[in-house]
């Protein structure tokens, strides 16, 4: 699925992706929490180690908001693990190693990694937000912050 045809009111893809500890799915979070899936590019790259770390600066305004941020690569869940570890990140970083959810959101690059993209979706599900940028440049944190504001 091209990331074009996901457009802000849709209904989010399901995905279950896997961390150190287990399965994590999107119904753990439905009616519960709003979630932030952030996905990026690879552990250990350049800007990756910039842009998880911002978003862990902003744990009080995600939390003041009911939500639950996820970062996503294709990497394995060991790798990125030790990445979010080694940055200090508290949320959840998963792995796609199938990528099954990186293919449904449309940010899978023919090279077997993705694209970086920040999908808002709210407690019903629904995508209120959405950003795909190139592996070398971040979505707007500052516009997903702004998405989580107005769904209030």
């Amino acid at each position: 699925m091209d990331y074009d045809t996901l457009k802000v009111g849709d209904q989010a893809p399901d995905w279950t992706l896997r961390g150190p500890e287990g399965k994590v799915s999107s119904s753990d979070y439905l009616g519960k929490k709003n979630v932030v899936l952030l996905f990026y590019t690879m552990a250990f790259s350049e800007v990756c180690s910039v842009q998880l770390p911002e978003y862990q600066l902003e744990k009080g305004r995600f939390a003041a908001h009911e939500t639950e941020v996820i970062a996503v690569s294709t990497d394995n869940p060991y790798a990125a693990a030790e990445f979010a570890r080694q940055l200090g990140v508290e949320y959840q970083v998963l792995s796609d190693m199938q990528r099954a959810a990186s293919a449904s959101y449309g940010v899978l690059r023919p090279e077997g990694f993705t694209n970086r993209g920040a999908f808002v979706i709210d407690k019903a599900g629904i995508i209120r937000h959405l950003e795909v940028t190139h592996p070398g440049a971040q979505p707007s944190r500052k516009a997903v912050i702004q998405a989580l504001e107005n769904l209030e």
